[in-house]
């Protein structure tokens, strides 16, 4: 199975021939299509998070019967001309737009991060200790400059 370098090598690789290019070509985008979200969930190649769209699709789905939400009530919500979108959604066939997303965390009322499921860990918020502790730090370092320069 290719990983990491492979990938990379076959992405960057360059010929003079050009059916031996578009052979190249074809094959990476058939790896990738087939291939590149099984390795990465495994946990083979961790290069870049991959969104899992059935976990998505089971948190949206839970999401809106916490919050009392139908289906027609997203639908009529983000303006979709059909439920079966956000049926898709819910099974895990499809994920929704950015714009979709960016318009369920508004009306569930979350960060997009909170809705979208993938491998990357979740990425916790800095507490006010350290935003003051880095507030004196930076005030420090001016102050050090400005008396302690060599002028």
């Amino acid at each position: 199975m290719l990983c990491g370098i492979d990938l990379y090598k076959l992405l960057n690789y360059k010929s003079n021939d050009k059916h031996l290019t578009i052979v190249y070509s074809i094959f990476i985008i058939v790896f990738i299509k087939n291939n590149a979200k099984k390795v990465f969930r495994k946990g083979k190649c961790d290069m870049v998070p991959v969104i899992d769209n059935i976990e998505t699709g089971n948190n949206i789905r839970r999401i809106m019967q916490n919050q009392g939400l139908t289906v027609k009530d997203v639908k009529k919500y983000l303006g979709l001309g059909c439920l079966q979108s956000i049926y898709r959604w819910m099974n895990g066939a499809n994920v929704p737009s950015i714009d979709n997303l960016y318009a369920l965390s508004n009306l569930f009322q979350m960060p997009v991060d909170e809705i979208v499921r993938g491998n990357r860990p979740k990425i916790e918020p800095r507490d006010e200790h350290y935003y003051s502790m880095r507030k004196r730090m930076l005030a420090y370092c001016r102050l050090s400059k400005k008396y302690l320069s060599y002028d």
